[in-house]
């Protein structure tokens, strides 16, 4: 689709400002906004009465008391818990992001048939949808990612608390969540299987080009809340230009 580098930044920063102009519309907007608010004070509450007791539990749990009584080699444990603190304060955090990206993408579910006939009337009314994929069957799809996301954290825990560089892994899952399930109900939403199945296999660049950097914008406070909704419009548009 972006026959050169050029071109492909012109495309993608065009999807963006067209994306930009339709999650600050009205319609948007309302759609969105009072389940998101509804998310963010639910998390946000869980958080503030309950994070000293989580944190306070695990690090009891995970500490190490290496016993030293010489004073000059007690920094060792000082570091040890000092790097023990930073990690836990790190998982925790994520593990926010984590949560409330995982609400996000449910909630996008529900929301995808909505966003996209409101930007196929405005912006792409003369390209015809070809889905053939019942909102069951996609349910059913994201249902058992989202279960193999859940799986792939558990299996990880022990590794969360290596320091610093543990608590990091926990962001590939969710990109992995992230990116499979947006496209996935973007895509079937718009083509029948077969043919999204080959725009997924032709267009791989073009879709990551999409993907990472909202990505990375999702792990920024606050903006991890309406990240995906915006993920979801400019994968929408750019879904819509593969039809071309």
């Amino acid at each position: 689709m972006f026959e050169t580098p050029t071109k492909k930044l012109i495309e993608i920063k065009t999807i963006f400002l067209q994306s930009k102009n339709d999650f600050f519309s009205a319609y948007i907007l309302r759609l969105i906004f009072l389940p998101l608010f509804l998310i963010l004070i639910f998390w946000a509450t869980i958080f503030y009465f309950f994070i000293g007791d989580i944190f306070n539990t695990l690090y009891s749990l995970i500490h190490i008391d290496l016993s030293i009584s010489i004073n000059w080699f007690s920094w060792i444990q000082n570091l040890l818990d000092s790097l023990l603190q930073i990690t836990l304060l790190l998982f925790l955090g994520i593990a926010f992001l984590a949560l409330t990206l995982f609400s996000n993408l449910i909630l996008c579910s529900f929301l995808t048939p909505f966003i996209i006939g409101f930007i196929h009337d405005k912006h792409y009314p003369t390209k015809v949808i070809h889905s053939d994929s019942s909102f069951l069957q996609t349910s059913l799809t994201l249902l058992k990612m989202h279960l193999l996301y859940l799986l792939i954290l558990c299996l990880l825990i022990p590794l969360y608390f290596i320091p610093l560089i543990g608590s990091l892994l926990i962001l590939i899952p969710n990109y992995w969540l992230f990116s499979k399930v947006l496209i996935l109900d973007v895509g079937e939403n718009i083509f029948n299987k077969a043919t999204f199945k080959e725009i997924q296999k032709n267009y791989k660049q073009e879709i990551r080009s999409i993907i990472i950097p909202l990505f990375g914008l999702s792990l920024l406070p606050l903006l991890n809340f309406f990240i995906p909704f915006f993920a979801l419009i400019a994968l929408t548009h750019l879904l819509f230009r593969f039809k071309s």
